[in-house]
């Protein structure tokens, strides 16, 4: 066995745990990680759009971001994006569960781009949520509005 053998062995054990989400934020953190990660990769504009998210939002305020992505990084790239929304579907509270999506749909649109997989994810959080159909179809057709003239960056 070599000197850095266990260190592997408690990183592996760390990204694999079930992952336990302490509080709100968290769970937001979560949702929007694995919405971002479903093409297993998270681009620049959607490293930005949630750091923009970290910043603006005041639900955020006093919430240290660094400390928790890891975990939840973790056990998304160990378990799938699904995964790790079903851990923290439970955590959101029924009057932000709008703004959620509202935001998933502004992080997964941030390169200008919806593909395949954003859109499967972004319809299979609303359902976690428990978002109708037709709440959800109006969120589109506002952000679609909204980003009418915008740039596509990929």
């Amino acid at each position: 066995m070599g000197l850095f053998d266990s260190f592997k062995k408690n990183e592996e054990k760390t990204s694999t745990e079930n992952f336990v989400c302490p509080n709100e934020q968290s769970a937001w953190l979560g949702i929007l990680t694995a919405a971002a990660n479903v093409n297993h990769e998270i681009s620049d504009p959607e490293i930005d759009k949630m750091s923009r998210v970290w910043l603006m939002k005041t639900f955020f305020d006093g919430y240290d971001m660094l400390y928790h992505y890891k975990p939840v990084a973790a056990y998304c790239f160990a378990n799938g994006s699904k995964k790790l929304i079903d851990s923290c579907i439970p955590y959101i509270n029924g009057q932000n569960k709008e703004c959620v999506l509202c935001t998933v749909l502004d992080l997964i649109a941030s390169d200008g781009i919806i593909d395949s997989d954003e859109k499967e994810i972004f319809e299979y959080i609303a359902t976690s949520l428990k978002i109708p159909e037709d709440t959800s179809q109006k969120i589109i057709e506002v952000f679609m509005m909204f980003t009418k003239w915008n740039k596509k960056l990929a």
